[in-house]
C-alpha cells in the first residue's frame, strides 16, 4: 500500500516539473474515476454483511446436512433437510448476485475512466509540441509517466476494498470472542444419584 501511494506521488512531482499542464490533464481522470469508486463503496458494510450472513448460513447448512445425514435418513427427514440446504445455497447465490449487480457498474466505470490519461495528454501534448512549448523528449517522458501514474493508485484502492471485507469479517468473528465468560460456581453441585432416565424424548430438527 505504501509503495503504491508513494511511487505515483513522486512520479506526479516529476510530471509537474516537466510540464504542469500535461500533469493536470493526466491526473484529471483519477478524481472522476474516484467518484465512481465512491459510489461502489456506498453502504458497502451493510451490503457485504448480507453476503457474509448468507455465506455463513450456507456453510452451516452444508455441515449440518453432511454431518447429520445418517440421523436425518434414520428419521426420514431427507427431503426436508435437503430443502433447507438447497435454500441456503440459493440464498447465498442470490445475495452475491445482488451485491455484484449493485457494485460492478461503479467498479467497471471507475477502472475504465481512471487509466484513460492519454485521452487528454496526447492531443494537448501534440499541440504544445507543435507550438514549441515542450520538447520531444519531455513529451515522450510525459506520455510514459501518464501510462504508469494511475495503475498503482488503482491497486491501492483495491486494497481498501479488501480492508473493508476484512473489517466486516473481523466484526463477525469478534462477536463470539467478545462475549462474556460463563459464570461458573465456586463449589461443585452435589448429585444425589447417577441414574440416567429418558422421559418424553422426541426428535426435533432446527426449530421444528
Amino acid at each position: 500500500l505504501t509503495a503504491n501511494l508513494l511511487i505515483p506521488f513522486l512520479m506526479l512531482v516529476y510530471f509537474f516539473y516537466l510540464d504542469w499542464r500535461l500533469a493536470l490533464t493526466a491526473f484529471a481522470t483519477f478524481p472522476l474515476g474516484l467518484i465512481c469508486y465512491m459510489g461502489m463503496m456506498k453502504d458497502y458494510e451493510k451490503r457485504y454483511a448480507k453476503v457474509l450472513t448468507a455465506s455463513k448460513n450456507m456453510d452451516a447448512a452444508t455441515v449440518e446436512y453432511i454431518g447429520g445425514i445418517e440421523v436425518v435418513k434414520t428419521f426420514n427427514q431427507g427431503d426436508r433437510s435437503y430443502k433447507k440446504y438447497a435454500d441456503a445455497v440459493a440464498e447465498n447465490r442470490a445475495s452475491k448476485e445482488t451485491w455484484f449487480r449493485q457494485t460492478n457498474p461503479f467498479y467497471v466505470a471507475g477502472v475504465t475512466i481512471m487509466p484513460s490519461c492519454l485521452i487528454g495528454v496526447l492531443p494537448l501534448g501534440s499541440l504544445l509540441y507543435l507550438s514549441g512549448d515542450i520538447s520531444a523528449s519531455a513529451l515522450i517522458t510525459c506520455i510514459i509517466l501518464a501510462l504508469g501514474l494511475v495503475k498503482p493508485l488503482m491497486q491501492a484502492l483495491r486494497y481498501t476494498d479488501s480492508l473493508a471485507m476484512v473489517d466486516s469479517t473481523v466484526a463477525e468473528v469478534s462477536t463470539p470472542l467478545d462475549a462474556p465468560e460463563m459464570k461458573r460456581p465456586s463449589t461443585p453441585v452435589e448429585i444425589p444419584n447417577y441414574r440416567i432416565t429418558f422421559d418424553k424424548v422426541s426428535f426435533g430438527y432446527g426449530k421444528e
